[in-house]
């Protein structure tokens, strides 16, 4: 896959992404780590040991996890970037700000007359009253600083480009439990990267996630295995109804016409309206009510709901930025759905898959 980046409020992993000098240093890690089995605390004659507490811990350790890759990953980026500025300026026989200058501010373009008075004429009514002469100077500047950041920006990838960099630094992995009965999985079992959604069909924010997962899915077919995991938030009243729902359609044979129904079309999920969608993809309207009576999947619902819960979904502050890099990039879970995992690092968000 392209190494650009993607984001969906759900969450999703990547397998067999780790590099070798990574796998080593988790190695000596865990070779340093107290052993689960070790006492850290007795109660009585009960003792309370390492893995009880981590098991406890979980979701408060993973947020941890992420917060220093995190760190770690922005501070790899700043020095990348300043190693490639280093070596283009050395291949050219400058210094650095010397580059700069020459590729980013001498190739910035000045902001025109048309644009300072397009922004004055949007933002009039926070300028206190200043006529346009009076905010030019001001509003030509923050052109002038916008226009050098994306220079910069595209200068950047330029070098990046060109430059050979290898990033090693793994992010944290965080492994998903799929049931095999599951019924909301496409593609092949043995495909190289599992994506894992964690979402809610009452979530509008999740809506805003279903063409970047159907474009991710239309451009990898068969190398992505997509896992739909229902995560509905308590509240959202109409949304463990309609993952009911989608599990009745299930035992019709028609799961992922219902997914698909009930992500794309509008309505209030009321039963009625759930009946009505029934309709239409062609379910037998009887079976379908008394299946819906019952709520007799609400049990395997509420068991994906507890594999979100371990994975961080509903835990993690959201990081709010872009993700789709198999091996790399990420973005945290937030405490609303949807949640995506590419096989097994976490991302959030919903946006294009190309930043």
């Amino acid at each position: 896959m392209k190494s650009s980046k993607w984001l969906v409020l759900p969450v999703m992993f990547a397998l067999a992404c780790a590099s070798a000098s990574a796998k080593k240093a988790k190695k000596a890690a865990e070779e340093t780590a107290p052993g689960a089995s070790e006492v850290v605390a007795r109660v009585g004659d009960e003792a309370i040991t390492v893995g009880e507490v981590d098991a406890a811990a979980r979701a408060d350790l993973q947020k941890v996890r992420q917060q220093e890759f995190d760190a770690r990953k922005r501070a790899l980026d700043k020095l990348i970037e300043e190693k490639v500025f280093e070596r283009e300026a050395k291949a050219r026989g400058v210094d650095v700000a010397a580059l700069v200058k020459a590729e980013v501010e001498d190739k910035a373009a000045q902001p025109t007359d048309a644009e300072i008075g397009d922004l004055y004429e949007k933002n009039k009514a926070r300028l206190g009253g200043k006529t346009l002469e009076q905010a030019k100077p001001e509003i030509a500047e923050v052109l002038r600083r916008q226009k050098i950041e994306v220079r910069t920006s595209d200068f950047r990838k330029e070098l990046l480009g060109k430059t050979p960099v290898q990033v090693l630094l793994d992010p944290p992995r965080i492994p998903i439990s799929v049931p095999a009965s599951w019924p909301g999985v496409k593609g092949p079992e043995g495909a190289p990267v599992t994506l894992v959604e964690f979402s809610d069909y009452q979530c509008g924010y999740c809506r805003r996630a279903e063409p970047t997962v159907g474009q991710i899915l239309a451009e990898y077919g068969d190398k992505i295995r997509f896992v739909y995991m229902d995560f509905p938030l308590s509240f959202h009243p109409r949304a463990m109804p309609s993952s009911i729902a989608a599990h009745c359609a299930n035992e019709q044979g028609k799961y992922w016409p219902m997914h698909e129904n009930l992500i794309r079309e509008a309505g209030d999920l009321s039963d009625e309206d759930l009946k009505k969608r029934a309709a239409v993809v062609g379910l037998d309207a009887e079976a379908f009510g008394s299946c819906l009576a019952s709520s007799r999947p609400q049990p395997g619902i509420e068991a994906a709901f507890k594999v979100g819960q371990d994975a961080g979904v509903g835990v993690w502050a959201a990081q709010h930025r872009p993700v789709k890099q198999a091996c790399g990039a990420h973005v945290g879970a937030v405490q609303r759905s949807p949640g995506n995992f590419v096989h097994p690092v976490m991302t959030d968000g919903a946006s294009p898959d190309d930043p």
